[in-house]
């Protein structure tokens, strides 16, 4: 249970540092819209949506394998694949071994939104020229969807998640206690 709570400790501060230079950042937006502060709002979005599926590989590892995450999907959630693919595969394999299903979906219109985010960070950290450093309102407008979207979603991943453990506890009380009441009479 202790490691556990360094687990979730590690969360907790992860999302308030990263959500906190998010919420900065907006409001930077609001007072004085610069490129400097499009540049790092966009980079703190896609920092944000990075550090939380990493977190939640590291917890999906730590808690589950070897006894239900196999070999390989161990491999898959620290695999360096595109980010697109270790946030689909952080969501995924999080919810499943909780016994239910991700809301996050390959190909979906969340998907594109995602990938149109983490592109436009990829220009903007990797430029090839001057022009890939101009963040447009369209760019502002899709991260801040981006990181609405990716908050929506990681809340309805904790909750599918705790739904299902939640059912997962109730079975086996539900047959504990007919074991018990079984070795009594």
């Amino acid at each position: 249970m202790r490691d556990q709570n360094i687990i979730w400790k590690e969360y907790d501060c992860l999302s308030r540092e990263l959500l906190r230079d998010i919420s900065i950042l907006e409001e930077e937006l609001r007072n004085t819209d610069t490129q400097t502060s499009r540049r790092c709002f966009c980079r703190s979005v896609i920092a944000y949506i990075e550090g939380v599926s990493t977190w939640m590989s590291q917890y999906t590892i730590h808690l589950n394998y070897p006894h239900i995450l196999g070999e390989e999907e161990k491999k898959e959630l620290e695999r360096r694949s595109g980010a697109i693919r270790r946030l689909y595969n952080a969501f995924d394999l999080y919810t499943d071994t909780s016994g239910a299903i991700t809301p996050f979906e390959q190909d979906s219109n969340e998907w594109n939104i995602m990938q149109a985010a983490i592109k436009i960070r990829n220009r903007v950290t990797h430029p090839t020229c001057g022009a890939d450093l101009w963040l447009s309102d369209d760019d502002v407008k899709l991260l801040r969807t981006t990181s609405s979207l990716f908050q929506e979603l990681l809340a309805e991943v904790f909750k599918r998640s705790g739904s299902a453990l939640v059912k997962k506890a109730k079975d086996v009380s539900r047959v504990w206690t007919k074991h018990h009441n079984q070795q009594v009479t």
